[in-house]
């Protein structure tokens, strides 16, 4: 019986990370433009998934959060838009990470940052996040999908 409760547990808590949560009006004051699109060399059955998953809207909801989070109280200004363009993605079905996992191959998120300031370009990085865990430890394609996004997301601000 005890097994069986730490098996429901360890699928509970692995199920993968929570959804971003939609920052406030007030909570964003101040903040930076977050835009993200996909590039057009992002392949159409991976275009697609991410479109499902909601991608662009969880990715900013991720950065801004992020923001919110670590604000810089830094010398430099903040640029006044964060353009960030989706390189290369992919994520494994749920069923693809539950019977196949890490032989699947594995989940990424490579994005493009560019840091704007009244229409000039501040820097541009290269950052990304990849992962193999599945099957059981992250069983859901939208677990591993938010967990990838944060994870960008805290890259992302890092960087800036």
């Amino acid at each position: 019986m005890r097994a069986a409760g730490l098996i429901a547990l360890a699928l509970l808590c692995g199920c993968g990370a929570s959804i971003p949560r939609v920052p406030a009006p007030a909570d964003i004051q101040g903040l930076p433009k977050v835009t993200v699109r996909l590039a057009p060399q992002v392949d159409g059955d991976r275009a697609r998934v991410f479109q499902e998953q909601d991608g662009a809207e969880r990715l900013t909801n991720a950065v801004l959060d992020e923001m919110i989070a670590h604000r810089p109280a830094g010398a430099s200004p903040l640029p006044d838009e964060v353009r960030v363009l989706v390189t290369r993605f992919r994520l494994r079905s749920t069923a693809a990470g539950v019977w196949v996992g890490a032989m699947a191959g594995g989940d990424m998120l490579d994005v493009t940052v560019t840091l704007m300031r009244d229409g000039e370009t501040l820097r541009t990085f290269n950052t990304g996040v990849g992962g193999i865990a599945a099957g059981l430890i992250k069983p859901t394609a939208a677990g591993r999908f938010n967990g990838l996004v944060r994870e960008c997301a805290e890259r992302i601000v890092r960087e800036m």
